[in-house]
């Protein structure tokens, strides 16, 4: 298998939320072809392309209370998390969710907006700040 190389600024996962994973998974298998599959988290699950051994992204539940942001979430790699939140801050954005601990294998992520709000999800294997990082 190929090992795959990552630059910064790739998108590196998309997320659907949605309201029921199986139903959700069933579809996209049908429509596209995708292979989904449960991961270790709970209301979680990945999906990827058949031709591939690569994670492309997951399929998650949306809060019920919250509809206006069910969207799909696009990820883009950076090398910084905390910088990159704060250069969309001084162009305008806005941090929807902070810096966070997904496990030791799946790294960091965070959510950012521009400035009328479209949401992307951003992502890092390394924290941003290792000794000054409270876990969550």
């Amino acid at each position: 298998m190929k090992e795959s190389t990552m630059h910064y600024h790739d998108i590196v996962h998309t997320e659907f939320c949605v309201q029921n994973i199986p139903q959700a998974a069933h579809f996209f298998q049908q429509l596209f072809g995708w292979e989904c599959f449960s991961s270790e988290m709970e209301n979680y699950w990945f999906w990827k392309l058949p031709h591939s051994e690569e994670i492309l992204g997951g399929i998650t539940t949306c809060e019920e209370s919250l509809p206006s942001v069910a969207t799909t979430t696009v990820y883009v790699q950076v090398e910084n998390i905390q910088t990159t939140i704060e250069k969309a801050l001084a162009l305008g954005g806005h941090c929807l969710v902070q810096e966070t601990k997904i496990s030791d294998r799946l790294g960091y992520f965070a959510i950012i907006a521009e400035p009328s709000g479209c949401q992307v999800g951003i992502w890092s294997k390394n924290p941003s700040k290792p000794s000054n990082r409270e876990e969550k």
